[in-house]
């Protein structure tokens, strides 16, 4: 089960082949994303085109591109995000770019994302999409139950099947799902896809 950007762990492992036959991967039957969001979405909703943060996307990017995506990124690349204040966690060029760049490699839950980009069909499980109606993190756009469920909609029709039934929108429910009426019925959605 992968929540918020461990969704995008989990998608990854689930549509990437491992880089080394002799290290096999163990089969996974079926995966959870529970909040699945763009991280990208939500950075270019959160910081305006001109914002700190976004002069660290092109840096970060020039190094990739350059062969030097693994090499640390200025602190003042961290502050950018946050608060004064705030705990600052450091990234690499690529680490930045992969989170906050178009086509990043983390970027697997991007609404505009083109169908055949969209990567669900390559899962090698059965995948259940769980998205909270009041996700802080999703842009205004993305804000009501009407767009969430097109969201949803849309990915089960790129994912050839490989999308349950069961996946639904939380009703009421935050990022975390901390409300106890929405946990609830996500915990029942569990039960039944687990059950399948």
């Amino acid at each position: 089960m992968g929540h918020s950007t461990g969704c995008q762990d989990a998608i990854h492992y689930l549509v990437t082949k491992p880089t080394s036959s002799s290290s096999p991967r163990p089969q996974i039957k079926s995966a959870i994303l529970q909040a699945p969001v763009s991280d990208q979405e939500f950075f270019k909703s959160k910081y305006p085109g001109d914002h700190e943060a976004r002069i660290w996307v092109k840096k970060a990017t020039d190094m990739v591109l350059q062969g030097n995506g693994n090499e640390w990124l200025p602190i003042d690349a961290s502050r950018s995000l946050v608060g004064e204040g705030e705990q600052l966690t450091p990234f690499t060029a690529y680490r930045y770019w992969s989170l906050f760049a178009d086509g990043g490699d983390d970027d697997y839950f991007t609404s505009s994302l083109p169908e055949d980009a969209l990567r669900f069909r390559d899962s090698t499980a059965q995948l259940l999409v769980l998205i909270s109606e009041k996700d802080e993190s999703y842009p205004s756009y993305l804000s009501t139950i009407t767009s969430q469920e097109e969201l949803l909609e849309r990915w089960s029709d790129a994912a050839e099947g490989k999308i349950s039934n069961l996946s639904a929108v939380l009703p009421g429910a935050d990022h975390a799902v901390s409300q106890e009426d929405a946990a609830q019925e996500m915990f029942k959605i569990i039960e039944k896809f687990l059950a399948e």
